[in-house]
């Protein structure tokens, strides 16, 4: 009797392969839907991550809500009433013109004729001005002169030996009534001369050249000139030997308003007489 032995392959393989390593799962390739639902978590979480950013970096704004009718209205009067007074402190606190805000000079011309045969001439103009006008309480206003111009007038043409003409002008606080001004009086306080030397003769002619108008500047260096408060403005001409024609004088006069203390004032008159 013939004994057969049935062997079971499986059993012998899963004997020879216990100690052989396990067989790798393959992985399934994802479908398209997964990769769909893949991307749209990744932009979510994008999405997010920005958001917190934004928390933390820039707080939401309040929403302003607009201003009534009646909150408009306060905030124009407001304005208009901060501009005024603006106006009222550059007026009254200017530093250059004493208080009155006037930066811009004005020019007063005076002229007048010195008759033929006359050596010297007194002569007056009224203060621009007004007598007696007072800015505001306890401050009067006075007349601050800044430069003067001198407009001589030309020398006559000679036919005589050599000679020497003189011409002088004074601008003064006082009526000098005849005296004969220069630089020495305290009441003038600017003056311009000259000295012309000429010949016309058979033996030799010359004669020297002489500018016929004088500025004279009565500022400080910061635009600030000298006081006057007086009513009138005093000019005195001379001539040396006296022309035997008519000649004519100008002077310009470059000035302001300033208002001064009552103080001030008083002492600016008292020192001018």
């Amino acid at each position: 009797m013939k004994w057969e032995f049935l062997i079971n392959p499986n059993s012998y393989e899963s004997e020879s392969s216990s100690h052989a390593m396990p067989k790798r799962k393959l992985k399934r390739k994802p479908t398209k839907e997964q990769l769909r639902n893949l991307a749209k978590g990744r932009a979510i979480r994008k999405r997010n991550l920005l958001k917190e950013k934004r928390k933390t970096r820039r707080p939401k704004r309040k929403r302003k809500r607009k201003p009534t009718k009646e909150q408009l209205r306060n905030l124009a009067k407001g304005r208009a009433i901060r501009k005024s007074n603006m106006t009222k402190r550059r007026r009254t606190n200017g530093s250059l013109t004493g208080g009155t805000g006037d930066v811009n000079p004005q020019i007063l011309t005076m002229s007048w004729d010195h008759e033929a045969g006359a050596t010297l001439k007194d002569l007056q103009f009224h203060s621009p001005v007004a007598k007696g006008l007072f800015a505001k309480a306890n401050h009067a206003t006075v007349m601050e002169v800044l430069k003067v111009w001198f407009h001589l007038p030309l020398y006559k043409i000679v036919t005589v030996a050599a000679t020497i003409d003189f011409r002088r002008c004074c601008v003064a606080t006082q009526d000098m009534s005849g005296v004969i001004a220069d630089g020495r009086l305290a009441s003038v306080y600017a003056m311009a001369e000259q000295y012309n030397e000429h010949a016309f003769t058979a033996a030799g002619s010359f004669s020297t050249f002489i500018d016929n108008i004088y500025v004279y500047d009565l500022t400080d260096g910061t635009g600030h000139g000298i006081l006057v408060a007086g009513d009138y403005i005093y000019m005195q001409s001379r001539i040396y030997p006296a022309d035997t024609a008519l000649t004519n004088w100008v002077v310009k006069m470059l000035y302001r308003f300033k208002n001064v203390s009552l103080t001030e004032y008083i002492g600016i008159v008292q020192s001018q007489q």
